[in-house]
């Protein structure tokens, strides 16, 4: 018979197949089930719990979870970028995806563009594009509104953007609509090893503390293929910034802090996830923002 594409939901936001797994898990369904499509988009915690509820053929704790309403994708039938309950958008980005969601419609039209950056932030952006070559696929992981993922498709990449907020990305994907958008979080990315050519994460990494640092870009590393291409934009410092103030002009409460790193510090996050910095940009602050900008560009080994 033909085998069913089977999905399901690891750590709250990554979508991948049982096909993936070292198991023969259509003979696991087909002892749980009659009908073994009826497991098709079951959403586990964790990988480990995942592996646990198939290896052990634990019917009791598969009929316990929460199915997911569908899993798709236009080619595959089967969503590596599917979309995610807010619900289950992971707990320790709550409130970073509440307060984007809060927010959405007045940050998208008060930063519908490029006006924000500086030409020497463009500048990285164009070398970074130029790094992964014409027509390359890139994800703009952490796109927002998807003002950025506009810039980098305008710079010749087949470039796609992944949100944790689902009304950032209801908002890029009416105003950007030949762009695919998806929802997902940037420490959980919902797509197969090796897919990307380059990934871009600018000033998403901001509001993840430092001891969760290495686990995006392990993630980062892990969907790029070997060779490919990161570029990294975060405000430069020391600290924790509260950002709700920001919002509050506008009439939204939110909850909401940045953190600053340097540009050594995640530096030796990229090296230590496996990759190899080719060039930084560290500038002054410029207008009202009060931080120094840093960039860097770096390779996958």
């Amino acid at each position: 018979m033909t085998q069913p594409v089977i999905c399901l939901l690891l750590d709250s936001t990554a979508l991948v197949r049982y096909a993936d797994w070292n198991v023969d898990v259509m003979e696991v369904l087909q002892e749980l089930y009659d009908d073994p499509n009826a497991a098709v988009g079951v959403p586990v915690v964790s990988l480990i719990e995942a592996r646990a509820v198939v290896q052990g053929r634990d019917l009791a704790r598969l009929d316990a979870l929460v199915r997911l309403p569908e899993c798709h994708d236009a080619a595959a039938g089967c969503g590596y970028g599917a979309e995610v309950s807010a619900d289950t958008a992971g707990a320790s980005y709550g409130s970073v995806r509440d307060a984007y969601d809060t927010v959405a419609e007045d940050y998208a039209a008060l930063l519908p563009d490029t006006r924000a950056e500086a030409a020497l932030d463009l500048a990285m952006i164009d070398a970074f594009a130029a790094a992964v070559g014409k027509g390359a696929r890139v994800l703009d992981a952490g796109c927002g509104a998807g003002r950025m993922s506009r810039y980098l498709a305008g710079r010749d990449v087949a470039v796609e953007g992944v949100d944790l907020s689902p009304g950032m990305v209801a908002r890029a994907r009416r105003d950007h609509p030949d762009i695919t958008f998806s929802v997902g979080s940037i420490a959980d990315l919902p797509y197969r090893a090796g897919s990307f050519d380059g990934v871009m994460l600018w000033y998403s990494t901001i509001h993840t503390p430092p001891p969760d640092q290495p686990r995006i870009y392990q993630e980062v590393r892990r969907v790029l293929r070997p060779g490919g291409h990161l570029l990294v934009g975060f405000q430069s410092g020391e600290g924790v910034h509260d950002a709700a103030p920001s919002y509050r002009r506008y009439g939204h409460e939110v909850t909401l802090v940045r953190y600053l790193f340097t540009a050594d510090e995640v530096s030796g996050w990229l090296t230590a996830a496996g990759f190899h910095e080719e060039c930084r940009l560290v500038r002054r602050p410029a207008g009202v923002y009060p931080d120094d900008q840093a960039f860097l560009i770096a390779r996958a080994g």
